[in-house]
């Protein structure tokens, strides 16, 4: 019987360490790219622009998107003591998803500012669990 325990308990601590059961699954993911999303530049997202250029950004999700607004909110961070420290809110804007396509949604925004910034997707409904996160920067050339 001690044996039988010992077993059991050691397969429980296998998954733990193993990261099987705390992992997070896919919900919805947010990236950027600088040409409109097509078939052919899907594959070619990027987290590093120019001040002045249009981000590019889509919204894919698993399931489909049960919300029929959703706002998009850009915070603006500071790294420069070692910690992340937000500023405030860059940008904001609140979209219509169309019922066409309840898997994604994409549209652009043009940050003036160097620096790193946290893209956050909510259910307008829901302002307290973001859809997704996401960062990226902006850079000089």
């Amino acid at each position: 019987m001690k044996i039988k325990k010992n077993i059991i308990f050691l397969i429980f601590i296998s998954f733990l360490t193993s990261g099987y059961i705390f992992e997070p699954k896919f919900k919805a993911g947010i990236i950027f790219n600088r040409e409109p999303f097509n078939k052919a530049t899907i594959d070619n997202y990027d987290v590093e622009f120019y001040p002045h250029e249009r981000i590019y950004w889509l919204l894919m999700s698993k399931k489909p998107l049960k919300a029929k607004f959703i706002k998009l909110q850009i915070l603006s961070s500071n790294n420069k003591s070692g910690f992340t420290t937000f500023e405030g809110v860059a940008y904001t804007h609140i979209y219509r998803l169309n019922s066409d396509s309840p898997y994604y949604f994409t549209d652009y925004f043009v940050m003036q500012n160097k620096g790193h910034y946290y893209v956050q997707i909510f259910d307008l409904n829901d302002m307290q669990r973001p859809i997704t996160r996401a960062d990226f920067w902006i850079k000089n050339k």
